[in-house]
Formats: structure tokens, C-alpha cells, sequence
């Protein structure tokens, strides 16, 4: 009966291989990631140009609204419709604490 003694160089292929599968799926792996990576960089850059565009017509239509609200006069209002408040009337409740279902004994 023979003895035979494996050595670390009898399995030289099973490792190269089994390092090689592990470096491409490492490889495979950075480069979607590094896809991903970009995708979003540029997403987020549209979202910023929407953005800005946004906001100034935001800007646009605030400073349309001032003028014309500035253009509104008493004169102007009376013509529309609007009248005069003659009699001015508040309206009180009773007391809110009474009523709220955590005061006890009251």
C-alpha cells in the first residue's frame, strides 16, 4: 500500500479557477455597481434642472400675482361686487377645557 501526500501544488488548478470565478464575480459585481452609481448621478442631475426650472416659473407666476394684486384698488373691488363691512359680529364658544374627554371632575 502506497501513501500518497497531497500538496498544496496538486490542487494548483482547482484554486486558480475557483479565484478566477471569484475575481470576475467581484469584477461583475463593481461594474453594475459602478453603473448604478452613474445612473443615479445623472437622474439627480435631471432632477435638479426640473427643479430649477420650477422654481422660476414659481418666481414668475408669484411676481405676476403681486402686480395684480397691487393693481386691486377700493374703487376696483366696489365695481366687482364687494361691499362694505357695516356690522362686524365674533363668534365665542364656551370653554374648550370643559369639553375634552381628559378633564376630569370639572
Amino acid at each position: 500500500m502506497t501513501i500518497q501526500a497531497k500538496t498544496l501544488f496538486d490542487n494548483t488548478g482547482r484554486i486558480f479557477w475557483a479565484l478566477s470565478g471569484a475575481f470576475l464575480m467581484l469584477l461583475f459585481a463593481y461594474l453594475s455597481l459602478l453603473t448604478l452609481t452613474v445612473s443615479d448621478v445623472v437622474s439627480r442631475q435631471n432632477g435638479e434642472k426640473t427643479l430649477s426650472s420650477i422654481y422660476s416659473r414659481i418666481g414668475e407666476l408669484e411676481s405676476l400675482y403681486l402686480g395684480k394684486k397691487n393693481k386691486i384698488t377700493l374703487d376696483t373691488a366696489r365695481s366687482l361686487g364687494y361691499a362694505d363691512v357695516t356690522h362686524i359680529d365674533f363668534v365665542s364658544g364656551a370653554q374648550l377645557e370643559s369639553r375634552l374627554s381628559l378633564s376630569v371632575g370639572r
